[in-house]
């Protein structure tokens, strides 16, 4: 006798065991197996025929995996198609607890103990195997103390019982290259409007059964565009159609995405309609479509057609905040463009930064890897320099910018002073002087000679390169003075003479109350760069940027750095916030 299915608890199939199979019906462990799939390989690759293991976690398997391969569909008692077919093989190398049983063509016992891989034989196709060869296999458990041989009989006729969790029916069918090529991919893909919707169309010429995968995933193409995230999923796929012969759900991957089963050869023509949201940015994005055939393969048929998002909102880059720990950790979190939590939670970038008693970046850094270098000056005046990368918590290699950098008071990153959209470095020495040290394309020397700017300096506590703050493209300075004030001093583009007059930025804030003042870029995504500003208690403030001279920030209010509420004790305690 089969066993029969008693419930599904939670999704995995519970089994009770009856019948000569089975033994003791009482000792059994309640579970079965599940995904059993018919295979499609190419000539000279092989398939992984066993299924996988669903169990309610009240016990594990312990008994054998029958498997019989023949040359038919497994309908004959009398086993007369026993074994691989021509051009088609059995290895039972990659698995040694596979045996074949001796005497009986095509058998295979599988022995099984835990909730493991499930033993399984491999079948193949030889490199001249013919397109259409099919090898058929039945799997049946038979637990420990079960009639072996029942299995047997029960593997071998697996195509004349009815499916249950211990028993099931499957083939392996080899698809040539060639005939696989003629399944062909036509997309048809126009612009998507920001708050509108769009019918996008996929025409599958189908020779063979398949599944169709159609996915919305950001475009490789423009090296401008940042990387997506969750908060960019901000448009949606729906009123999917495929005709009576496809059956469709919606997936995801790395995107909004459609799988069909197609059950049957013929023309299959896929309609979707992608909806947006009002404040979607202006992505470039891909459809990419692939029809498997062959079960595991990059070289199924595919196709990708791109598309534009008309919207008045750009792409914009996310920034990055670096502090220091006490124990000289350096931290990196990565922009969110949310005001309600402005930051990811920490990646570690390395230890050992306690050995710099400046640390500084020349502009805002992206998550690209884009935007100015982390400068370092180490306790004997030498300078040294870390590109970013795009991965996140991790800088380049350190390379050595120079020696004498202890002959300055202050090293402040200022952005693109010059106007040549190369990141330069101020410097301010004892006296009170300021020198401009314009950035360079040269790695090994990044920054030209250095040029006065003018004396006077040393009647600001701070200064704080803070990007383009009053929105003409030039990049300007803040600089706190010993009573408190904040003052803006307006780029001018030009290396002779960077800065215009300043401005006292009356906020009515005592600005000598922060231990840090970071100029982190644009962190709320409105294109504004924005200011954090740390007070000696640890607890970070949130300046945000409004593009004017006259006021270029809005009222003080304290950072939610993380989204999902309360401060990281490790940002209070940091040493730099940069």
């Amino acid at each position: 006798m089969r066993m029969r299915v008693l419930a599904a608890l939670g999704g995995a199939v519970a089994v009770v065991a009856t019948g000569t199979l089975t033994g003791t019906a009482a000792a059994e462990p309640r579970f079965g197996f599940e995904q059993v799939t018919d295979h499609v390989i190419r000539p000279g690759d092989r398939a992984w025929i066993n299924p996988q293991l669903a169990t309610d976690g009240s016990g594990q398997p312990e008994g054998t995996f029958v498997y019989a391969v023949g040359g038919k569909p497994l309908t004959d008692p009398a086993w007369r198609a026993g074994g691989a077919p021509a051009g088609m093989t059995v290895d039972l190398a990659s698995f040694e607890t596979c045996k074949a049983k001796p005497g009986v063509a095509g058998v295979f016992l599988c022995p099984a103990k835990g909730l493991g891989h499930i033993p399984s034989p491999l079948v193949g196709a030889g490199a001249r195997a013919a397109d259409g060869a099919t090898a058929y296999y039945g799997v049946v458990y038979v637990p420990s103390g079960g009639d072996l041989e029942q299995g047997v009989k029960e593997a071998q006729t697996a195509g004349l019982l009815r499916e249950d969790s211990t028993h099931a029916a499957r083939r392996v069918t080899v698809r040539t290259p060639a005939e696989v090529a003629r399944n062909t991919i036509t997309l048809t893909t126009p612009r998507l409007k920001a708050g509108a919707a769009v019918t996008h169309t996929v025409a599958l010429k189908a020779v063979h059964t398949g599944r169709l995968s159609v996915a919305l995933v950001q475009s490789a193409a423009p090296a401008t565009e940042r990387r997506m995230d969750y908060e960019d999923d901000r448009y949606t796929i729906d009123s999917v159609s495929a005709g009576p012969d496809a059956t469709c759900v919606p997936d995801w991957h790395d995107g909004p995405a459609v799988e069909c089963d197609v059950r049957k050869p013929g023309d299959v023509n896929l309609t979707y309609r992608v909806t947006s949201e009002e404040r979607l940015q202006a992505w470039h994005l891909d459809v990419r479509a692939r029809y498997e055939v062959w079960t595991s393969d990059e070289a199924n048929p595919a196709r990708t057609a791109s598309f534009q998002v008309d919207s008045p909102y750009r792409v914009r880059d996310r920034h990055q905040l670096f502090g220091r720990t006490p124990d000289g950790r350096l931290r990196q979190h990565s922009g969110t463009g949310r005001a309600d939590g402005l930051v990811e939670r920490a990646d570690l970038v390395g230890p050992g930064w306690n050995a710099y008693d400046q640390l500084t970046k020349t502009a805002p850094v992206t998550g690209r890897g884009t935007g100015g270098r982390i400068l370092g000056r180490d306790s004997a005046g030498v300078l040294w320099s870390y590109a970013p990368t795009e991965t996140s918590g991790s800088l380049a290699p350190r390379t050595k910018v120079g020696p004498g950098w202890k002959a300055y008071r202050e090293i402040t990153g200022a952005g693109d002073l010059t106007g040549d959209r190369r990141a330069d470095l101020l410097a301010r020495d004892p006296a009170g002087v300021l020198w401009l040290y314009a950035g360079t394309k040269d790695a090994k020397a990044p920054f030209a000679a250095r040029a006065k700017v003018g004396g006077g300096w040393n009647q600001y506590d701070r200064l704080v390169g803070a990007g383009d703050l009053t929105r003409d493209g030039k990049a300007d300075l803040l600089a706190v003075d010993g009573t408190g004030a904040l003052w803006l001093y307006a780029g001018t583009g030009d290396a002779k003479a960077p800065f215009g007059g300043r401005t006292r930025i009356a906020d009515g804030t005592d600005w000598r109350q922060y231990r840090a003042v970071a100029a982190t870029g644009d962190l709320t995504d409105d294109g504004r760069p924005d200011l954090l500003a740390q007070d000696r208690e640890g607890v970070v403030h949130l300046y945000r940027g409004t593009g004017r001279a006259d006021g270029p920030f809005g009222a003080r209010e304290r950072a939610e750095l993380f989204r999902f509420g309360g401060d990281d004790g490790a940002v209070r305690d940091y040493t730099a916030l940069f």
